[in-house]
């Protein structure tokens, strides 16, 4: 059985990244909506990620795949994703698991955030850019 969870968590390197600048309520407010990019290492992947308060829209740039994942936020920094539809006959079939996100870290190029789940062994860090690289 194949586990289906967002394109930026199937392309995140291993690894948690160090960083100075926190994630604060403020800060946080920052980067709920907006539109961010996401370039996973070693993979030659880069994706789009669109979010309001309700939905996070991620495609693959370059290619028709989409994803659509509703958002519950928790608090200012925290939420998480449960999978709305889209990326394929593959992630329609699959079964879902909620996905939860919490941001690390906001600066004015990116933000860091950390994404788990229940199936996860591990959490995962990793950089989200505010503009195209």
């Amino acid at each position: 059985m194949r586990l289906v969870i967002p394109f930026f968590l199937i392309a995140f390197a291993s690894g948690t990244l160090s960083c100075k600048p926190t994630a604060t309520a403020e800060n946080c407010a920052s980067i709920r909506t907006g539109q961010f990019y996401f370039y996973p290492s070693n993979t030659g992947s880069s994706y789009s990620i669109t979010r309001d308060n309700k939905v996070q829209k991620e495609s693959r740039l370059g290619s028709t795949d989409t994803s659509y994942w509703k958002i519950s936020w928790t608090d200012s920094c925290n939420y998480s994703l449960d999978y709305m539809s889209g990326g394929g006959k593959e992630f329609e079939t699959a079964p879902h698991v909620p996905v939860k996100v919490k941001f690390l870290a906001v600066t004015k190029q990116y933000y860091i955030m950390q994404v788990s789940s229940e199936e996860l062994s591990r959490t995962l860090t990793d950089t989200i850019w505010r503009v195209p690289k």
